[in-house]
């Protein structure tokens, strides 16, 4: 065999000829204009970052710093899913009057639906929801008084803490007129 046969065929049929680069992607080599896959792209700094890197001060976050600062599976998030505290419910005072304090209560309530909804323990003679003086809009609780002091224990047992309107209603003894003024003449230290 001759030396011819070792060397390439340089015709321009294209028989022999090398493949051309430029259509290839190759990967070792980023094109211009295009970031690279395996560098992550830096993040945009303000312009105090880039007075501090101007004089050598700037340092870049670690990719530590940065995941840290992302929730990860193992730290809590708070959704709808996740276990949530029970509500705590307040004990019901001694009911030792029949005035009663109704607290937790929606701002659209009337006078009239608490009377209506206490009716069923008994006779109510009056309702008295708490207003702002200067807005006019309830506070969110009220009063009512009931004929008698067994209505109102027996309507403080069944209402407290259920539902009324979207809230859980607080139903408590209220204190008397008296026991009020005195604990607002001598105040407890």
């Amino acid at each position: 065999m001759s030396s011819n046969q070792n060397r390439p065929n340089n015709n321009r049929s294209g028989q022999n000829r090398r493949p051309n680069n430029s259509n290839r992607n190759n990967s070792s080599r980023p094109r211009k204009g295009v970031p690279s896959r395996n560098k992550k792209p830096e993040p945009k700094l303000n312009l105090w970052q880039k007075f501090l890197k101007a004089i050598g001060l700037y340092k870049t976050p670690t990719e530590k710093k940065l995941a840290s600062k992302q929730p990860t599976q193992n730290t809590r998030v708070a959704s709808d899913t996740a276990k949530k505290r029970p509500a705590r419910k307040a004990p019901p005072q001694i009911v030792e009057s029949s005035r009663l304090y109704v607290g937790n209560l929606s701002y659209d309530v009337s006078e009239s639906e608490l009377i209506d909804l206490f009716k069923g323990f008994g006779g109510v003679k009056r309702a008295e929801v708490v207003y702002n003086k200067r807005t006019h809009k309830s506070k969110g609780f009220a009063f009512v008084e009931m004929v008698s002091t067994d209505d109102a224990k027996r309507a403080a047992e069944v209402l407290h803490e259920q539902p009324f309107m979207g809230r859980n209603m607080i139903v408590n003894g209220a204190r008397t007129e008296e026991e009020q003024r005195n604990a607002i003449e001598n105040p407890v230290s």
